[in-house]
Parts: structure tokens; C-alpha cells; sequence
């Protein structure tokens, strides 16, 4: 069952809550079983640093056709859109797998398009910080804890960053952005991390898929 809650951050839409499935152990085994796919060189190293090691292909893959099980997302997009009173229909979905071992975490950053989420498969005690402007003396920063199955939705352009996972055990999550199709083209345009016309066979219309 969805579970999810309509509040907000820094004066935008917050949607926060979660969806647990009963096999998100089998996904994990699966993803670390086949994170080779989607981070090469992964499979033969323990302790691989997946968004360093790989940054170029990091999201150049159709998340949810890799891993079919995770297309319970799609659906946990278009509700938290209809929460927000925004059309899921005009929307292209884009995902990726974030597997961090000991010691992984992600600097700040932003992302393309209007929304941006994140659901957590397997988490480690996580925290994720978001911050309302970039100015470090002038600033308010919100962590907000992970869990299993913990979804979470707001608008691309906040500033947010990952706690370092500093457990033994891998960190698991999948992450996604929502864009129109003018968005799409302006991330093509302006060739983010060399990645330019790829960025157009790693969307899907929400609209052909709910």
C-alpha cells in the first residue's frame, strides 16, 4: 500500500511517506547480483566506488526495464503528482540504482527537471540533507532519515546531498527525475556529464506507462 504524505520544504510541495512490498530483499539480491549491468567492473570488487568508478554510464540505462520489480515507482510518481495538483501526463520519468558500500556518499547537488525522488530499497540508518539555498553561512539544512521503502518527492533545483553509509552492509536505492519534454531537450542541449542525446532513450512518458 502507498503511504504517502503532502507537506512541504522551504515554501515547495513535499510529498514523504512510503510503499513497502513484501520482496525488497529479492530486489536487493538481485540489483547487487547484477550490478555489473549498471556499474561495469562492479561485480568482481567489494568495495567499488559505483558513482566515481563509473560516472559517465551512471544513469545511462532504463531503470525499471532493468529491474522490472521497481515499476511500482511509476505509480508512486503519479500519485504523488495528483497530491501536489500536477499533471503526471506531461512528465518523462528518468531513473537510476545508487548502491553505496562503506564510506559512499554524494556531494551536493541539483537536478534536471521539475520534480526529483528517491526510494529507498535497503538503507543502512541514512539520513539525506537538503538546504534551502547554497550560502553555507546563511542557509537551513532539513535531514530527513531513510528507511526500507521510504519514498520521497520535491522540486529538482533543492540543494541536497547523502550521508556517508557507514555500515558494512551496501546501501540500496533508486533515484528519479520528472521533466517535461522541453526539459528533456534543454538537459540534451546544455550535454550534462557528456551525456547530451542519450538523455532522450533513458526517458519514459509517464502517460504510456500508467
Amino acid at each position: 500500500m502507498i503511504d504517502l504524505k503532502l507537506s512541504s520544504i522551504y515554501g515547495y510541495p513535499l510529498v514523504d511517506g512510503k510503499y513497502v512490498t513484501d520482496d525488497l530483499e529479492t530486489i536487493v539480491d538481485e540489483i547487487i547480483e547484477r550490478r555489473g549491468e549498471i556499474f561495469p567492473g562492479s561485480d568482481t570488487q567489494s568495495n567499488y566506488n559505483y558513482i566515481k568508478g563509473d560516472w559517465l554510464g551512471y544513469h545511462d540505462y532504463v531503470c525499471v526495464e532493468k529491474f522490472p520489480q521497481l515499476k511500482f515507482m511509476l505509480g508512486c510518481a503519479a500519485e504523488a503528482l495528483d497530491m501536489i495538483g500536477d499533471d503526471y501526463r506531461k512528465y518523462y520519468f528518468k531513473s537510476w540504482i545508487n548502491i553505496w558500500p562503506k564510506g559512499q556518499t554524494i556531494n551536493p547537488h541539483r537536478h534536471y527537471g521539475t520534480w526529483h525522488g528517491n526510494y529507498v530499497i535497503r538503507d543502512t540508518g541514512t539520513e539525506t540533507y537538503y538546504a534551502s539555498s547554497n550560502d553555507p553561512l546563511d542557509r537551513i539544512i532539513t535531514p530527513i532519515p531513510n528507511y526500507n521503502g521510504h519514498f520521497i518527492m520535491m522540486p529538482g533545483h533543492i540543494l541536497h546531498w547523502g550521508q556517508k553509509n557507514t555500515s558494512d552492509t551496501l546501501r540500496i536505492s533508486s533515484a528519479f527525475n520528472l521533466s517535461t519534454w522541453d526539459q528533456v531537450l534543454q538537459e540534451e542541449a546544455e550535454d550534462g556529464n557528456d551525456r547530451g542525446s542519450k538523455v532522450r532513450n533513458i526517458v519514459l512518458p509517464l502517460k504510456d506507462y500508467l
